[in-house]
């Protein structure tokens, strides 16, 4: 099976009706896939953030003042928030879409402010029953949190009886500077994939998503994740570099060559409508696992807007696809 479809990342804090319309487009067009984002806090200050867990009081920093960060108990899940994934899970299951589910996000703490909003450095962990800072930190607690959100996305996505992919984390690295980030990622992920597999996700449903250590994991058997394709021309190059086996080509990154529509900005470009087609027809050619790509209408302008999310790509795709017998 070939998946391909367009996403709209931060879709969970939109209402259910909206989050429909979007999956009932990507339908339409002929899509059967999405992605979703578990835990971000890029934008924030567009449409809020609100983590999984259950918010119990606030913080302060003095390299911030004035801002008042939420904080969070790692040890409670906040069942409300559970329960809308799971319908939204459900719906795609019944509109037969299958979801790529992001967990992590390196790029929601790559900077020092987004930093204090992310859920192990915004907890109550740190900040109060254990207040340890640095690397002792993440020694000694962000990997049993890590599991447990990992073991609520699975249960949460088999309860809705939805078909899936998971990402561990999304273009994943480490923040300090004096480690081998090839190393740390390839650590990671080796981490992930065995915590995934001890929940019961066969391997064929992981992702891999890093900054570093690409090469190396995919000569290992993973499926790697390839970003900055909105293109045909940029398609064209991954499979010449990366080849067609146990990849999985998408449009989240700036692509040079990419058309999008007029009086896009250069970093909010989709595919062009004639690109799509040669998208789609290289895709069916090639047999490659799939494609997708953020529908980058809803941020032109800011703040997004999932209602001015455009399939038309998405159809193009789909139709170049279709036309290769």
């Amino acid at each position: 099976m070939t998946y391909i479809g367009t996403s709209f990342y931060q879709a969970i804090n939109y209402p259910i009706k909206d989050i429909k319309w979007f999956i009932d487009e990507v339908a339409k067009a002929g899509g059967n896939t999405i992605e979703f984002f578990v835990l971000r806090t890029w934008q924030k200050q567009y449409i809020g953030v609100e983590m999984p867990y259950v918010k119990v009081g606030t913080f302060t920093d003095n390299k911030y003042p004035g801002i008042e960060f939420p904080m969070y108990d790692l040890d409670r899940f906040n069942e409300r928030r559970w329960r809308r994934w799971e319908r939204i899970f459900k719906y795609c299951a019944k509109k037969n879409i299958t979801v790529i589910v992001r967990i992590e996000d390196f790029c929601s703490f790559k900077n020092s402010l987004n930093k204090r909003y992310y859920f192990q450095y915004a907890s109550y962990q740190r900040h109060i029953l254990k207040p340890i800072k640095g690397s002792a930190w993440f020694r000694e607690e962000t990997w049993r949190q890590r599991e447990e959100l990992f073991k609520k996305v699975i249960e949460t996505l088999e309860k809705a009886g939805c078909k899936y992919f998971i990402v561990a984390m999304n273009e994943a690295n480490m923040l300090n500077g004096s480690i081998d980030h090839t190393k740390w990622c390839i650590n990671y992920h080796n981490w992930a994939r065995k915590t995934l597999k001890s929940i019961g996700v066969p391997r064929r449903k992981m992702i891999v998503s890093t900054m570093f250590g690409a090469r190396e994991l995919h000569e290992k058997g993973y499926k790697v994740e390839l970003h900055g394709v909105n293109s045909d021309i940029a398609l064209a190059d991954k499979i010449n570099e990366w080849g067609t086996k146990k990849v999985f080509f998408n449009g989240d990154g700036i692509d040079k060559f990419a058309l999008g529509r007029r009086g896009d900005k250069k970093s909010k470009r989709e595919p062009s409508i004639e690109q799509g087609e040669e998208m789609g027809r290289l895709i069916k050619k090639h047999n490659l696992f799939g494609y997708c790509y953020f529908n980058r209408n809803t941020e032109n302008p800011l703040p997004a807007d999932i209602r001015r999310a455009k399939f038309d790509v998405l159809k193009a795709i789909i139709e170049g696809y279709n036309s290769v017998s």
